[in-house]
C-alpha cells in the first residue's frame, strides 16, 4: 500500500511539473530590420513572431536606435 502512494504522488509530482516548465517556454528576439538593398537599419518596423502553426507568440517595434 505504502509503495503504491508512493507510486502515484511521483507519478502526480512528475506530470505536475513537466506541465509547468513545457507550458512557458522563455525566449527573447532582438536586433535590426536592415533594409534590403541599401543595408540601413530601419526605425519602427513591426516584428511579429509566430508559432509553427502560424498562431502569433509575440511582436515588437523597431525603436528611434533603430534597434528591436
Amino acid at each position: 500500500m505504502i509503495i503504491m502512494k508512493t507510486f502515484i504522488i511521483t507519478i502526480c509530482s512528475i506530470l505536475l511539473f513537466s506541465n509547468t516548465l513545457l507550458s512557458n517556454p522563455k525566449f527573447g528576439v532582438s536586433g535590426q530590420v536592415k533594409d534590403k538593398n541599401s543595408k540601413d537599419a530601419l526605425m519602427f518596423c513591426t516584428v511579429s513572431v509566430y508559432s509553427l502553426t502560424d498562431s502569433l507568440v509575440t511582436g515588437g517595434i523597431t525603436n528611434e536606435k533603430r534597434l528591436l
